[in-house]
């Protein structure tokens, strides 16, 4: 007997409690069953603030027991529909009508028995679980007066006439003119205000973004707030961004999202009072959107670096209208961005970042709290669909509303509950539309530039650092000897050998110690082909360095992911050689041709479209010798070059002082000049004021009140030189 009544305590229980299951394959009885669930198991507080009826009105439910728990509104107007209202996120997000805080307030109610289950009154409310359409319900007996004065805004089925937008604007302003026993008899939802500032802000916004469209093509691609004209794809995007308010950007690699999304934050900034945006960057990509921002606009920017204190002082003071951070950054300091920093626009820049909503980064990601936001990334999808329900979740969490359904609708289930394949692509393709703009180079190859060249900047580790400083203390001594005298052949040669090792140093110790194998620069090499190839997985990549060491290990990397490569370096037999090139050209399989400096003279590898630097000659007939290996007469594609350079680096340093337009002679910094060259009258003499320029010039990224964590730790270079002067 005591089994037999265990058992059917057992299967009472059951019958109570929704059915755990363990897929996405739910149905919405099953998800309004959890919400009942939950309203009763959790503690939570009920108070009425309508006062005009016990039942049908408006109420605060909040959590009991939790400190600074917000209290949500609730309107019941119904006791058997799912007609109710919630302004918390999961009422918005599930399509149920319904929610665990209207849940709640229905089981919380004394409803006296043979009770109306519908409202008395006149109830105008957005039905979120109907494409948040108005909508009006009407009580069995309405005094005659009310309905003769309805009657004008309702047609013959008893909705709102078309427009639903002017209707509902002019019956909310007569209700409000209107006398009292009306008002007494009709109830308007607090969703109707936000539907309608919402419907009447997008109206404004799509007039002025068509306006403003028209004013900026007049000007040829250039307004007045920016230094260099955009092409006419780019304009849509920074249109797309700047009107939409909260909108994704997934334009594929090397169209120039960055430079759109700094142009849409200008055009918020003259039109929306937009004051502070935090932009959300990895790393290696800092430097590259202080040098866009600079390039483009006279827009202030300051960029996070240090210690907690600061970084709270970053956020807290500084008037800077660009805050450049990094994800690690704001994970650690959500909660103080938040409070201190205040944002209006927040830019997610490679938001692949928060493409897994499982991950404990990705939520944190999501708490940034902001009125406007913009999502770049090149590749949405990069494994599974759910990665852009991810992603999307940040803009609008309600445009697929909550991962049961958005799973439900656009994945197929087994028997099991495993996912068995795909469906209603085309629909999830319409739906993402709402924010997502995408372009593919060829839909608009005849507006871009032959080259698209990109700066990532990297930062060394602690080692190379170290090593890397032992040079360079060398390389400032010898300059300043030469400050005060001719520097001997043996002084000039060790300068030489120095400045050799800085550069190798710049790329990994590996080339100088095959002890230690480290180098963030191939670390992101593999995040940057692995980017591309996930959008365009049929593109051909050249890779270059100087040092065969470089190469070994990016082909270490390559080997251990089962990426195809072609192999190319002076120690490789001529006949082999053509080999390699033929496989690389013919073989869809062979992704990668690595190559060392002979491979930058005399080679047709237009089977290429992208061709990486991961270091830089510093002569720039040679680095375009490299790029025209792929960049050249026939090549039916845009060619992306990238760069990888070592941040705060005599690299760095290069690049800013010089851009690449004086030339530096490849045998000094290189190791392998011309001596002879290099004794002929004053070519010495040039040359070491060229590099004393260079050396004592600041990166763009090291501001005058501020430097990078790599470079915090040390004196400044530029008074390290004067001291030993």
């Amino acid at each position: 007997m005591r089994e037999e009544k265990g058992k059917s305590e057992k299967m009472k229980h059951s019958k109570n409690q929704p059915k755990k299951l363990f897929s996405w394959l739910t149905d919405d009885a099953h998800e309004l069953a959890l919400r009942k669930e939950r309203a009763l198991k959790e503690p939570m507080t009920l108070k009425r603030t309508g006062q005009r009826h016990k039942i049908f009105s408006d109420f605060d439910v909040s959590r009991t027991g939790i400190s600074g728990a917000p209290a949500y509104k609730v309107e019941i107007r119904s006791l058997d529909k799912n007609l109710n209202y919630c302004n918390c996120l999961d009422f918005h997000k599930n399509f149920l009508g319904t929610c665990k805080h209207i849940e709640r307030a229905l089981a919380s109610l004394s409803i006296p028995q043979g009770k109306c289950a519908e409202s008395p009154f006149v109830e105008i409310f957005i039905d979120h679980s109907d494409g948040d359409t108005a909508k009006i319900m009407i009580p069995r007996n309405l005094p005659q007066k009310t309905m003769i004065f309805l009657k004008t805004y309702l047609n013959e089925a008893g909705s709102f006439k078309i427009s639903e937008y002017d209707t509902l604007s002019v019956l909310v302003r007569d209700i409000e003119n209107a006398g009292d026993d009306i008002k007494a008899s009709i109830r308007i939802s607090g969703s109707v205000a936000k539907w309608l500032d919402k419907t009447r802000r997008k109206a404004e916004m799509d007039e002025i973004k068509r306006l403003f469209r028209d004013k900026f093509r007049s000007s040829h691609g250039c307004a007045n707030f920016l230094k260099h004209p955009l092409y006419d794809y780019q304009i849509e995007g920074m249109l797309h961004l700047a009107f939409s308010g909260r909108a994704m950007l997934a334009d594929e690699m090397g169209l120039g999202k960055t430079v759109q999304a700094i142009a849409a934050a200008h055009v918020m900034h003259d039109l929306f009072k937009v004051r502070r945006v935090l932009l959300v960057t990895p790393v290696s990509l800092k430097t590259e959107w202080e040098e866009q921002i600079r390039k483009f606009t006279d827009l202030s920017f300051h960029t996070v670096y240090g210690g907690r204190k600061e970084r709270l002082h970053a956020y807290s003071k500084s008037d800077a209208f660009f805050l450049i951070c990094n994800y690690e950054q704001v994970i650690r300091d959500i909660s103080d961005i938040n409070s201190l920093c205040q944002p209006d626009l927040v830019i997610l820049d490679e938001a692949q970042r928060i493409k897994n909503w499982r991950t404990k980064s990705a939520q944190t990601i999501k708490k940034l709290d902001s009125k406007f936001a913009f999502i770049l990334t090149g590749t949405p999808i990069e494994n599974r669909i759910d990665e852009l329900y991810s992603i999307t979740e940040f803009i609008d969490p309600t445009i697929f509303g909550s991962l049961f359904r958005f799973n439900r609708n656009f994945y197929s289930f087994d028997v099991d509950g495993k996912v068995s394949g795909l469906k209603r692509l085309r629909e999830l393709h319409e739906t993402i539309k709402q924010v997502m703009l995408r372009r593919r180079k060829d839909e608009v190859e005849d507006q871009l530039p032959e080259r698209v060249d990109n700066n990532y900047f990297v930062k060394m580790t602690g080692e190379q650092q170290l090593r890397y400083d032992d040079h360079q203390d060398v390389v400032v001594r010898i300059l300043a000897i030469a400050k005060h005298r001719p520097l001997t052949d043996e002084e000039f040669k060790n300068l030489q050998m120095r400045l050799a090792c800085m550069r190798m140093l710049c790329d990994s110790v590996y080339i100088l110690d095959s002890e230690i194998s480290e180098s963030p620069k191939i670390e992101e090499l593999v995040n940057v082909l692995n980017d591309i190839w996930a959008d365009s997985p049929e593109r051909k990549v050249i890779v270059f360095s100087e040092w065969v060491r470089m190469l070994e290990l990016a082909k270490n990397q390559f080997e251990s992911n089962n990426i195809g490569f072609a192999w190319h370096t002076g120690s490789v037999a001529q006949i082999k050689r053509r080999g390699e090139i033929n496989r690389f050209k013919n073989d869809p399989g062979c992704k990668v041709f690595l190559s060392s400096d002979s491979g930058g003279l005399g080679l047709n590898l237009q089977a290429a479209s992208v061709v990486v630097n991961l270091d830089l000659p510093w002569n720039p007939a040679k680095l375009e010798q490299r790029i025209a290996r792929a960049w050249r007469k026939h090549q039916k594609n845009s060619v992306n070059v990238i760069n990888f350079i070592s941040e705060n680096t005599i690299e760095h340093r290069m690049l800013a002082t010089l851009a690449f337009k004086s030339g530096i002679a490849e045998g000094v910094l290189d190791g392998r000049g011309d001596i002879a060259e290099l004794e002929k009258p004053n070519a010495k003499a040039g040359f070491l004021k060229r590099l004393f320029e260079i050396m004592q010039t600041p990166p763009p990224s090291v501001q005058t009140e501020e430097k990078s964590a790599v470079s915090a730790h040390k004196t400044d270079l530029v008074e390290k030189i004067r001291q030993n002067i």
